[in-house]
């Protein structure tokens, strides 16, 4: 919007304001002032007040573009008049004056001059021609009349300066609080938490597209987010998110604020998603743990390697000595522990050696179809076990033995979590995207509790009576190596499901 459209759209209102208070003058005047209590004014006064009302609107109905046709109609009918009716001269003259003031809110400045002047020349010649204004007393009242347009002229001018400043001060205003709305707007829209506004009776007057579109959370789930936030001591609040089926970590911050318009409290929440943050912070965790016990352990295993050593080479001697048959027979359990103790070593300083940067490029579908092979002929393998795979074609970079190994002992625990299941499923599955491939591992076993999911992948930690604890946390350190991902969700008697993601390339 330009400035003289933004100015000529409040004229209008100026000019009725200001024909309204002089026609309420008048009427007043009508009231209290036996001079004008005559008909023929009264006719008059009303018929001044309809018909320019009517001329005021008549640009806009008949869509007249030329600003000086209307102040001249109106100027012309009360000179016309002003000339007919003498009588009403003083009355026709103080509506010359709301008009000349009006016209000077509508015309540009040289228009308006014109008009003034024009005006002017007229009531003079009128005055001078018609009426026979002679005498120093006439003389002295037109040039009064005279005065009175010239100060007309400054005064509608100066209001127009002055209306026109206005105008320009509040469009400039109301651009900048245009500007800084939708600069909010647009950090609200695309900072990644999600926000809600809230009214004291729980009514939603606000949120985001990312609260909805990204973080898929309804009105409703951020009211049970906000019962569960009031009950918890935790600033991480586990939450069952049934949009996406998935169990996430969420982190709320509220605020209040009194809204003017609506004079009301309003409360404000911000809800992150912390899921990925805590799974990575965890993962953190877990490397500088393993870090500190596979340095102790390595030194610790190298320790006790000497003594063994020492151990079954006297036990070794002292067999061939020995002539009573339980004797050699408790000699031969030794020399079996001595001989395992030796293999969980060599196991253990495996797991702590350094693993070497992976650069071959490797088909992960050849690895996953070998191992799922490999489990269907396997002797201790279910036969009632149901198998959905679904693998694409995806490559990575790694080493293919490495990767067997890791994937072959997710799945040979998949399998004897469901020994004992009446419905053994086992799920392999890869998805791939513009930056990583997916492969998901799923079973339908006994699952594991929260204890166990921390634990899992921590050296000589297991839940089997003959686990040494250390497959898995091979195959978590193979991983790592490849720079993948682990992901672990599992319920008691529901399953579990590993997530990994490698880099694509």
């Amino acid at each position: 919007m330009d400035k003289k459209k933004s100015f000529l759209l409040s004229a209008p209102a100026l000019r009725s304001i200001v024909l309204i208070s002089a026609g309420f003058v008048f009427q007043i005047m009508i009231l209290l002032q036996r001079p004008f209590l005559q008909y023929n004014f009264i006719f008059v006064f009303y018929s001044c007040l309809v018909g320019f009302s009517v001329l005021g609107i008549a640009p806009y109905i008949f869509k007249i573009q030329n600003k000086v046709i209307i102040p001249l109609l109106e100027i012309a009918t009360i000179l016309y008049l002003y000339k007919t009716q003498p009588l009403f001269s003083s009355f026709y003259l103080v509506i010359i004056l709301v008009l000349l003031f009006l016209s000077g809110l509508q015309l540009d400045f040289k228009n308006h001059i014109y008009l003034v002047l024009m005006t002017s020349v007229l009531i003079s010649v009128f005055n001078v021609l018609f009426f026979k204004w002679t005498g120093m007393q006439n003389i002295l009242n037109l040039g009064l009349f005279n005065l009175s347009f010239l100060a007309v002229l400054f005064f509608s001018t100066q209001l127009k300066s002055e209306l026109t400043g206005l105008n320009k001060a509040l469009q400039q205003t109301t651009l900048k609080l245009k500007s800084k709305a939708e600069l909010s707007q647009a950090l609200i829209e695309k900072m990644p938490v999600g926000l809600m506004a809230l009214s004291s009776s729980g009514d939603v007057v606000f949120m985001n597209t990312v609260l909805q579109e990204q973080m898929h959370l309804s009105h409703k789930s951020v009211l049970d987010l906000l019962s569960l936030k009031s009950g918890s001591y935790s600033d991480d609040i586990s939450y069952y998110n049934s949009e996406i089926s998935d169990k996430r970590i969420y982190q709320i911050e509220s605020a209040t604020y009194f809204d003017a318009d609506d004079q009301k409290n309003i409360n404000l929440h911000l809800i992150k998603d912390a899921t990925e943050i805590r799974s990575l912070q965890d993962q953190i965790k877990h490397k500088e743990k393993m870090a500190a016990v596979g340095q102790l352990a390595a030194g610790i295993a190298h320790e006790i390697r000497n003594p063994l050593a020492g151990i079954s080479g006297s036990i070794e001697l002292l067999s061939q000595e020995a002539k009573d048959p339980d004797d050699q027979k408790l000699m031969k359990i030794i020399l079996k522990e001595i001989d395992r103790l030796n293999n969980l070593i060599t196991d253990f300083l495996d797991y702590s050696k350094p693993e070497k940067k992976p650069d071959q490029k490797i088909d992960l579908a050849l690895i996953l179809n070998e191992v799922i092979q490999n489990i269907k002929l396997g002797s201790m393998t279910p036969k009632n076990i149901v198998y959905e795979i679904d693998i694409q074609s995806s490559y990575v970079l790694g080493f293919s033995d490495k990767l067997k190994q890791a994937f072959l002992n997710i799945v040979v625990n998949a399998v004897q979590a469901m020994k004992e299941c009446s419905d053994p499923t086992l799920k392999v599955k890869t998805e791939i995207n513009d930056k990583q491939v997916i492969v998901q591992i799923s079973d339908t076993g006994s699952g594991m509790n929260s204890e166990t999911q921390k634990r899992l992948f921590e050296p000589f930690y297991t839940t089997k009576s003959k686990g040494t604890g250390l497959g898995l946390a091979m195959t978590h350190k193979i991983f790592e190596s490849h720079q993948a991902f682990v992901e672990i969700k599992s319920e008691l008697n529901q399953g579990t499901q590993f997530k990994i993601i490698f880099n694509k390339i």
